[in-house]
């Protein structure tokens, strides 16, 4: 399964940009972005029924999944939909609270019918 950001037209790119502002955060170790996206790199290596299994993937509702990225002790979630074997990342959020906040999911399921 392949990991990309979305390019939704006449909008900006929020994963790339959520990404590039952890590299920018002083809280956050500067190599934290590159470890998100080498460890989402080493997972299209797997296929879709494994990253269940394993819990790197969850049905959040509807056409809507989260991939749940855990760097020391941080969890980060990427919302996005299945196109074939490439899952679409339309957001992405560090996740403070176990239930991932209302607001996010409505915003990557408005996020999707831009591009659907």
């Amino acid at each position: 399964m392949e990991f990309e950001t979305c390019n939704i037209p006449k909008e900006r790119n929020y994963v790339d940009e959520f990404l590039q502002s952890l590299n920018d955060h002083p809280e956050e170790d500067k190599t934290t972005a590159y470890k998100i996206v080498c460890k989402l790199s080493d997972w299209e290596q797997l296929d879709f029924g494994s990253l269940l299994k394993a819990e790197h993937i969850k049905k959040v509702e509807g056409k809507l999944f989260e991939v749940r990225v855990k760097i020391k002790g941080d969890c980060y979630r990427f919302l996005g939909i299945i196109k074939g074997h490439t899952f679409l990342l339309l957001h992405a959020i560090k996740k403070k609270r176990q239930k991932l906040p209302r607001k996010d999911i409505e915003l990557a399921k408005y996020r999707s019918k831009l591009i659907t």
